[in-house]
């Protein structure tokens, strides 16, 4: 029976995008499955995420692939000069690891390139949406190494010749009376990019800027990336490129050493689009040449208009009391912040206080500077958060806490919870939930103690429409047995999804006291398994209804 395209395509958008194998399964139903399911293949396949192979399933030895894919989109012009560069490629000296110790740089000619002559049946790259400068140039990595170790896999005449110009007389002799194989580590080209490995790099882009449209971009400016950058900013001077590259550009992400330039440019042109970014404090030492200036990143984001989604990762507690500050313009479209690895003060936390359309908050070891206490900053009569749904707070070792202020001040509307903090901060915490989370669905938390561990039991009690609960680093041997029957008696009706450690309980809802001790004496067999020896079995998975 002939199936629909709307139907193909809402079935192929339930699929993970990372799940390359059954997207390139689903390529081969038919003709309208393949050209469907191939536009959400090659969606990213730039990213690290992805493992995108152009004719085999999943296979992360063959994400290279995909580079010689896009070359075969040049023009024959840049097609011929890459292979003149080619022919001009060498192994530096000073290479790490490689065998025999080269005297002096190896040139190998890389005579075949394998980019294929003929069309292809899909334009490609122009179904592209997400671009990634640092994944971009590991994958030119992978790919050149890749042609590397074809080459030195066998030996010949020309290699040898090669060699003889590049070994001493003594380790020469050995490479060819031993027929020692030549052992080539992986290597960056990028750390002192030859005349090859950039022009690579720029016609990859080339080809990018020509085909995609993209709505997603990820600049970090180090070493590595600065051919793709230099390109980037050579385009953005071109109005007719960088209107139909930047057409559909909704989410951002950039480091705070990126050409002030840049970020001029592309305030004119996306302040429109662009609905999230992400800013990556990089440190000194990485090929960087603005420092750590941050007033055209703080310019860049007043200039746009309609900012939903901000994170924040910083190095060594970066403070973000200033890019938070630059936030408030848009604190009536926020809806997700998250910042990582940073310090904020006082004035951040006032200023946070007023986001009162914010609905996820993460704050991932973060330091807290006070100054005063929190209820003198912050006035009693504010409502905090009012919208917020999902909290996710790890801590490590931060003297100040903001998470049990959080959840007292908005714990009627948190839905979702993923906790981190320390042990006497936890049990404090878990009593706080109870009585402030009544529309509590999904909860994260480390166990390590037994007292922890009962202190959950409140929760389970008081929060009546919790659904889905994860514990981890969950220890049993210190766990009482009578302590973990007593937390099978209380899980609530409303749970369906249970987590311990690796051991999960999913598509399950343990309803009545009765029905859950028959379940566990079904599974424990009680004349041979005890309730802590169960939860020590390893990669446990039951599934209710049909038993696994």
């Amino acid at each position: 029976m002939y199936l629909p395209n709307e139907c193909v395509e809402c079935i192929i958008k339930h699929f993970d995008e990372n799940d390359i194998k059954t997207l390139y399964s689903a390529t081969l139903v038919n003709r309208n499955w393949c050209k469907i399911s191939m536009i959400r293949l090659w969606k990213i396949p730039l990213s690290s995420n992805s493992s995108n192979s152009t004719n085999s399933p999943s296979n992360s030895s063959n994400t290279h692939k995909i580079i010689t894919v896009l070359l075969s989109f040049l023009d024959k012009e840049s097609k011929e000069e890459l292979k003149i560069l080619a022919n001009r490629f060498y192994i530096p000296k000073d290479t790490l690891n490689l065998y025999p110790k080269l005297q002096r740089d190896l040139k190998i000619p890389l005579y075949h390139l394998k980019i294929p002559d003929t069309p292809h049946l899909f334009e490609y790259p122009k179904y592209i949406e997400r671009i990634n400068f640092v994944d971009l140039v590991g994958l030119v990595n992978k790919w050149v190494n890749n042609l590397l170790n074809e080459l030195l896999s066998t030996s010949s005449m020309s290699l040898n010749f090669y060699l003889y110009k590049c070994l001493n007389g003594w380790e020469y002799i050995r490479y060819i009376t031993n027929q020692t194989n030549f052992r080539c580590p992986f290597i960056q080209f990028d750390k002192k990019p030859q005349e090859f490995f950039k022009f690579l790099l720029e016609s990859l882009f080339q080809v990018l800027i020509k085909y995609s449209q993209i709505d997603t971009l990820s600049i970090i400016n180090i070493s590595n990336t600065q051919p793709l950058i230099l390109q980037l900013d050579k385009y953005l001077q071109n109005d007719d490129i960088n209107k139909r590259l930047l057409l559909n550009l909704n989410s951002f992400d950039f480091c705070q050493t990126i050409n002030s330039r840049i970020f001029m440019k592309l305030s004119e042109l996306v302040r429109d689009t662009i609905t999230t970014i992400s800013i990556f404090i990089i440190p000194e030492g990485l090929g960087v040449d603005e420092g750590e200036n941050m007033d055209h990143v703080i310019s860049f984001i007043k200039s746009l208009r309609f900012l939903k989604s901000v994170s924040f990762i910083g190095y060594n507690n970066t403070n973000a009391t200033q890019i938070i500050l630059s936030l408030q313009k848009h604190s009536s479209t926020l809806t997700t912040l998250k910042l990582t690895l940073c310090t904020i003060d006082d004035d951040a936390i006032k200023c946070l206080s007023r986001w009162d359309h914010l609905q996820e908050l993460i704050f991932h070891q973060l330091h807290f500077i006070f100054n005063n206490d929190l209820s003198s900053t912050i006035k009693s009569e504010d409502k905090i958060f009012p919208k917020l749904k999902i909290l996710n707070y790890v801590e490590y070792s931060s003297k100040n806490s903001l998470i049990a202020w959080i959840i007292q001040n908005n714990g009627y509307n948190l839905t979702h919870l993923d906790i981190h903090t320390n042990i006497e901060r936890c049990i404090k915490i878990f009593d706080i939930i109870s009585k402030n989370c009544p529309s509590l669905i999904s909860l994260t938390t480390p166990i390590t103690e037994q007292r922890d561990f009962t202190a959950l039991f409140s929760i389970l009690e008081h929060c009546n429409q919790l659904k889905r609960l994860f514990i981890y680093e969950f220890n049993i041997i210190n766990i009482n047995e009578d302590v973990l029957s007593s937390f099978i008696e209380i899980i609530p009706d409303s749970l369906l999804y249970l987590k311990i450690n690796k051991f999960e309980f999913s598509q399950i809802k343990l309803g009545k006291l009765k029905n859950c001790k028959i379940i566990f004496e079904v599974l424990l067999g009680r004349n041979s398994l005890t309730v802590k020896e169960f939860f020590s079995l390893n990669n446990l998975s039951i599934n209710i209804g049909r038993f696994k």
